[in-house]
């Protein structure tokens, strides 16, 4: 689904899904890799982060602090670059992409990806 073409323009990518719980959250971490220009989060409509992103300098943001109420829309957007001669698709190499963001939450338990992509 994730493939970048090489033609140095920003491509834009997003997804989202409904909270499966109540949730508090006191951190959020997007994550990209090296392609990476640009994340944003919106929580319920609300747009929590909106900041560039560089995979040098990751960042957490406590200031994303807000109870989330089960079935609320969370979507995640990311922004890249792409100038290596090649289409970049996903993947856990740092020459491939991904896009998400993690959240630090309570209540503890459940899986590691608790909101799957619909």
């Amino acid at each position: 689904r994730l493939s970048i073409p090489s033609d140095g323009l920003p491509h834009t990518v997003t997804g989202g899904c409904s909270a499966p719980r109540e949730w508090n959250v006191f951190t959020a971490w997007p994550h990209m890799h090296q392609f990476a220009t640009h994340t944003k989060l919106t929580i319920g409509g609300d747009v929590v982060l909106d900041e560039p992103y560089s995979f040098e300098e990751q960042v957490n943001y406590p200031e994303v602090v807000r109870t989330i109420p089960q079935g609320t829309r969370i979507d995640v957007e990311c922004t890249y670059v792409n100038n290596s001669g090649v289409v970049v698709t996903f993947g856990d190499s740092s020459n491939q992409e991904m896009c998400f963001t993690g959240m630090y939450k309570y209540p503890a338990g459940g899986h590691l990806f608790q909101c799957a992509l619909n």
